[in-house]
């Protein structure tokens, strides 16, 4: 995304949750590795999912799930 989309768009969170696999303590002074993918995007909408592991034992710890709104300014037509 473009700066000049950025500044002439709105994002809105519409629903958004997060699931903890495992009951331990998460050290957010180690290291995690995050795995990101948007599972659907259509009609202004879209879905995302970002998985949260471990970062020395690579053992999934949480999983995000959320649905956007985003609407970009309409142009305005030429008076032409």
């Amino acid at each position: 995304l473009t700066n000049s989309f950025l500044s002439r768009s709105m994002c809105v969170s519409l629903d958004h949750s997060i699931h903890f696999h495992r009951p331990v303590e998460i050290d957010v002074e180690k290291w995690m590795l995050f795995y990101f993918r948007t599972e659907a995007s259509s009609a202004a909408r879209g879905t995302a999912v970002l998985q949260v592991f471990d970062g020395e034992s690579h053992v999934l710890l949480a999983t995000v799930h959320q649905e956007v709104l985003m609407r970009s300014e309409r142009e305005e037509k030429s008076s032409l």
